[in-house]
Formats: structure tokens, sequence, C-alpha cells
């Protein structure tokens, strides 16, 4: 096995996911060659960043201006006690980086606005949009649009994950999924908590980094113009088109 882009090293760290034939060294060259960013070091976006880093993205940039709180900690397993009060930016990126030295991390401390995001995103081949309010997917939604960028989209909703692709083939977007702020704030409302928390937003974050991986691999099954949810204590899932 021989590859002139990824180190020896690298070759017997990834040597399972490069025997599936879905995958093999040309589609882990892809991989380590992907810029990705994610905005919202959340419980989804957490959960995104250490699954797109052990598969071996080269570059992954974060995007939060938050810290931890006490309160987050049941659903962001990336953080603990010895964390509080820090920038979640910052540490999910020394954490991240300690854990998997082959993928660059690079992080926006930042709250992401109409005034940045069009310098922040440029650099990205895909965003991941772990946030938590129409505005943020709004604006996240409107300039990935203009600069031609896939958006891989997770929302909980009581106890159904929410998973879709936007801005790929079928020119897909946010606002055709929720049209309205009122029609998200209906739908995209607190977990009831019949599932654990964590259970929810890390499953979210576990899917919408397999979404990056199919939209980087350009494999079948890409929810462009579609919207996958999943029922986690039934374990039901629908696939809607929109």
């Amino acid at each position: 096995m021989k590859s002139e882009f990824l180190s020896n090293r690298e070759l017997r760290i990834f040597k399972h996911q490069i025997d599936r034939p879905s995958i093999g060294v040309s589609g882990q060259e892809k991989i380590k060659n992907s810029k990705v960013l994610i905005v919202g070091a959340g419980g989804k976006g957490s959960a995104a960043i250490q699954h797109l880093a052990a598969a071996g993205v080269g570059f992954i940039g974060i995007c939060d201006s938050q810290i931890v709180e006490e309160s987050v900690l049941p659903r962001q397993t990336l953080y603990g006690h010895s964390d509080l009060g820090k920038q979640k930016a910052i540490i999910s990126k020394q954490k991240t980086a300690a854990n998997y030295p082959h993928s660059h991390i690079a992080i926006h401390n930042i709250y992401l606005a109409e005034a940045n995001i069009l310098n922040i995103i440029s650099d990205y081949d895909i965003i991941v949009d772990a946030t938590d309010n129409f505005s943020s997917h709004h604006i996240i939604d409107k300039t990935a649009s203009l600069k031609k960028k896939p958006v891989v989209f997770g929302i909980v909703c009581d106890d159904t994950v929410m998973i879709s692709a936007f801005h790929l083939k079928k020119n897909s977007s946010f606002l055709q999924l929720f049209s309205s702020e009122s029609e998200y704030q209906d739908k995209a409302s607190h977990p009831v908590n019949l599932t654990g928390d964590v259970i929810l937003y890390n499953m979210a974050g576990n899917l919408m980094a397999n979404e990056v991986l199919k939209i980087i691999l350009d494999q079948d099954g890409i929810l462009d113009g579609k919207v996958m949810k999943f029922n986690v204590p039934a374990f039901q899932i629908l696939i809607d088109v929109f």
C-alpha cells in the first residue's frame, strides 16, 4: 500500500478504513485533502469534530465563541469539569489535536455574523452547521449559497434527529426546509428527554460527520434535497424530499 500524499504512519492508522472498498487509498487521500468548518462546538459540533478528525480529515476549522458551562456537560462529552469557564473553541482544538495529530485544527473564536462569515468560510470545502438558532442557520445558508459551499445541517427536535445537506447538485437550501423562523421554532423544540441528551446530540454529530464523509467521497445516498428524521427511542427513520 503506497501513497504520495499519506505518510506511512497514516497508512497504518487508517488501514481498516482504507481496506473498505468504498474508500481505498484514493478515498483516504480525499479525506485528508478536505477542509471542513464546524460552526458550533456544542453537543452536535463537538461530536462531529471528533469523528471527522478520527476519520482523517486534514484541516478542520472550529467556530464558536461560547464558554463551557455546567449545564452543557451532559450533552457535550468533549468537555469536562476542569474545562468550566474556558472557551469551547480553544478546548476543542487542544483535545482534538492531542488525540488526532494528523489533523490540522484552526479556531475562529468568534460569533459568526454577517460581518465576518465571508472571510471565515472562504477557505473551507464543506460547512457543518451545528448551530441552534434560526438566524445563524439563515446566515450560514445564505453565504454558503453565495460561495457555492455545501452545508451539512443537523438539529435535535424532541427525540428526533434531523439531518440534511444543502447547496449540492439539487441546490436545496435551509429556507426550503424551514421557510420562516416560526416554522423552525415549532419543529426545533427543546428535547423532552425520553432519551438522554448525550445520546441525541452525539447521534446528531455522528450522522453529520457521516454526511460530510459521503460528500467528500461522492458516495451514494447523500441527503441532497432530502431530510432524514431519526426518532432515536423508537429507532424509526423517515427520509422526506423537500
